[in-house]
């Protein structure tokens, strides 16, 4: 379970940005789910305000951490300082794995690792300074390990296949990102194909999405998983629609035949059903997008009630639509705002007058909370 990560001099924050999920005992009970962390955290704010690049920030730590091994040994550590600052950045990660209490941090430039270092418990298991190995009580055995300047630790030893690393790894390696270096990766270039492959493998899962797609879209009464062998002969899988015409007939409908929500609810709920289903992290960038605001909520409720979420789940996510607040609560929403470039946020239960039980979207549309986008009226 996540519980909080941060950065200082990356992309648009210069100073220290962190985003805490932890949630204490004085958290309503119906809100936390008596979890330590909370299963939800919507970030909002005006448009270029950050929310993307707090998203790109834990996405670089996560990719640091589990693919970099797989960088070529001269490319450069793949993130941008704050205005392309010569200063190193820093970041941290932590969470919890069972009972354990995970805390990772590290130093460096886009040419070299400057320090790593993670703690168990608060105390500290693992230290490099540089390829140099200072503290190791993470790990045994007589491999000779060799640390790349542009590999992080975990992703080495997990190429060295140390088994004490594998909980770690395989936490981290299971979260799901739609943003990269590079931003918001649309649904658009998502491959149909490949998700139609994954829920004919996952019925399971596909039976609960055609639930949920024939609730939002009345014109479809199932969806069916076909497939064909092309003139190469590959194998490949694609969706049918089926709708029920006036006489009762079925009338089976490609995926390019329908519209753009019913497009992307296809898509994106395959990410949701298997991070539910794992109990793992979803991390979405501009998850309204083109989705009906009306069903923004049920996708959020299905992580923030115990009925819909055994396995506790999480879901980090960035959105346009104000009036989902009201869904997540002072608790589980993040503002991001600018101040002359720079980036800042924080929680909305930092704001000690807001109360969880009125609404959110006023109080933000009154800019009263910050976020809100300041536009100025033409005439």
């Amino acid at each position: 379970m996540l519980l909080g990560f941060g950065a200082k001099n990356i992309w648009s924050f210069k100073n220290w940005m962190q985003v805490d999920l932890s949630l204490n005992k004085l958290v309503p009970s119906d809100i936390s789910m008596n979890l330590p962390a909370a299963t939800a955290m919507c970030f909002k704010g005006a448009n270029a305000s950050g929310k993307t690049n707090g998203i790109k920030v834990l996405a670089f730590i996560v990719d640091f951490l589990t693919n970099s091994f797989s960088y070529k040994p001269k490319t450069p550590i793949l993130y941008d300082t704050y205005f392309l600052s010569n200063e190193p950045a820093e970041v941290y990660l932590q969470f919890l794995i069972g009972n354990n209490e995970y805390f990772y941090e590290a130093e460096l430039t886009n040419e070299k690792i400057i320090s790593e270092k993670l703690s168990l418990n608060s105390s500290l298991i693992f230290q490099r300074n540089s390829d140099v190995l200072t503290e190791n009580k993470l790990y045994s055995g007589h491999k000779e390990i060799t640390f790349r300047s542009n590999a992080s630790f975990l992703s080495t030893l997990n190429q060295y296949e140390i088994p004490e690393i594998a909980p770690i790894y395989q936490y981290l390696n299971a979260i799901v990102f739609n943003v990269g270096y590079g931003g918001h990766n649309s649904f658009d270039y998502y491959d149909y194909h490949i998700v139609a492959k994954r829920y004919h493998d996952l019925p399971d899962i596909f039976d609960s999405v055609k639930g949920i797609i024939k609730q939002y879209d009345t014109g479809v009464d199932n969806i069916e998983i076909a497939d064909k062998t092309d003139e190469a002969g590959n194998l490949f899988y694609y969706p049918l629609f089926i709708h029920e015409n006036e006489d009762g007939g079925k009338i089976p409908l490609l995926f390019e035949k329908e519209s753009k929500g019913t497009q992307t609810l296809f898509r994106i709920l395959l990410n949701f059903f298997i991070t539910l289903h794992n109990g793992s992290l979803l991390v979405l960038d501009e998850m309204d997008e083109y989705l009906d605001p009306e069903i923004l909520p049920h996708l959020l409720n299905f992580y923030i009630t115990e009925k819909n979420n055994p396995k506790h789940a999480q879901l980090i996510c960035t959105l346009h639509t104000p009036d989902i607040m009201d869904v997540s609560g002072k608790y589980r929403t993040y503002i991001f705002k600018k101040i002359k470039n720079e980036s800042i946020c924080y929680r909305l239960d930092e704001l000690k007058k807001l109360r969880n039980d009125r609404s959110i979207t006023k109080e933000f549309k009154k800019h009263l909370i910050g976020g809100y986008p300041e536009i100025e009226q033409t005439q």
